[in-house]
């Protein structure tokens, strides 16, 4: 008998646990599933409609971490929302097979409480215990985010350990439920396609500098592992093919995290193609010292822009050019 994970192991973007590797998925069945997804489908198109008529004054803001919208197979990915009027999140994925997905709410985040208007909302934000994982197949899909002012009682029942794939009639029930909040002007809808691409592995060592197989932007912490102690200080090597200004983000405790790069002492950090930088300067190594009171994994971004920046606006296509995420292990001092 297969297990769970290999019975639904086609999902385009999947929810793997920090603490736990099992796929949850919904056991019944519709009595007529070809009608139900005759539904889905009307339901869809609708919503499509909504959200494209109201593209230019959207009260709900749904974005994407790679401006480009292409991940390939294994990549993470985050959802960033914000929404001008307080309700209830759901976040739904259509694979490119057609099946639906519950993203959120789930086991770790019910969605028992309603978010807040106005406030820009990152899934999965640092310290949440699940990671969004695309996986094959290959092809385009859709992020639906939605905010309603009540819940969605089809969606609330079925919310899995890591992922539910919504069976037809839960999901005919659910998106029909939401499509009559919209028309009742009591639902908000926002919708983000996206494209997932196969994994290139390296066949061999090249010897151009300026291969495309080579990654826009590599970064290779240099530390003996991905461990620190509270009072080291973290260095990276950074190393570009693309010109392009450099931006380092990193979690802080309060979650709302900090800028490393640029700052008070290098107001633009350029980087040339070819380049590679040890940073930061002797100068500006105080910034980049481990200085937490909660300890665990951290996560610290780097950026490659093509022109400088205002980390408070919109990013847009022709300003990105790589984005690269670690993760690292903060402890506390040994007491002597």
């Amino acid at each position: 008998m297969k297990s769970l994970i290999q019975r639904y192991c086609f999902f385009g973007v999947l929810l793997l646990l920090v603490v736990s590797s099992g796929v949850f998925a919904q056991d019944a069945q519709p009595s007529d599933p070809s009608g139900d997804q005759d539904v889905i489908a009307s339901c869809l198109s609708t919503i499509g409609t909504c959200a494209a008529k109201s593209a230019d004054n959207s009260t709900l803001s749904l974005q994407l971490d790679r401006i480009d919208r292409v991940y390939t197979i294994d990549s993470r990915m985050t959802i960033i929302v914000k929404s001008s009027q307080p309700g209830y999140l759901y976040l739904l994925d259509e694979t490119s097979t057609g099946q639906i997905i519950l993203l959120l709410p789930n086991r770790f985040l019910p969605g028992e409480e309603p978010i807040e208007a106005g406030k820009l909302l990152t899934y999965p934000a640092p310290k949440m215990n699940f990671n969004l994982t695309v996986t094959a197949p290959c092809g385009r899909e859709k992020v639906y985010a939605f905010v309603t002012k009540e819940p969605v009682e089809a969606f609330q029942n079925a919310i899995g350990d890591v992922v539910a794939l919504l069976a037809p009639d839960v999901a005919r029930k659910g998106l029909t439920d939401i499509v009559n909040q919209l028309n009742a002007d009591a639902a908000q809808v926002a919708i983000k396609d996206f494209e997932i691409r196969e994994k290139k592995y390296p066949t061999g060592p090249s010897t151009d500098s300026n291969a495309e197989s080579q990654e826009p932007l590599t970064v290779v912490l240099e530390h003996s592992g991905s461990l620190y102690i509270d009072g080291e200080y973290l260095f990276a090597r950074v190393t570009s093919q693309r010109t392009g200004y450099l931006y380092v983000l990193v979690e802080t405790d309060d979650e709302n995290g900090a800028v490393l790069l640029p700052n008070k002492n290098c107001e633009e950090y350029r980087i040339e193609a070819g380049q590679s930088l040890l940073i930061p300067s002797k100068e500006d190594a105080f910034r980049w010292r481990i200085a937490t009171k909660n300890f665990g994994i951290k996560k610290i971004s780097f950026w490659l822009m093509s022109k400088p920046i205002d980390l408070a606006s919109e990013l847009n296509d022709s300003e990105y050019l790589a984005k690269v995420e670690l993760s690292i292990e903060t402890r506390a001092a040994a007491k002597k």
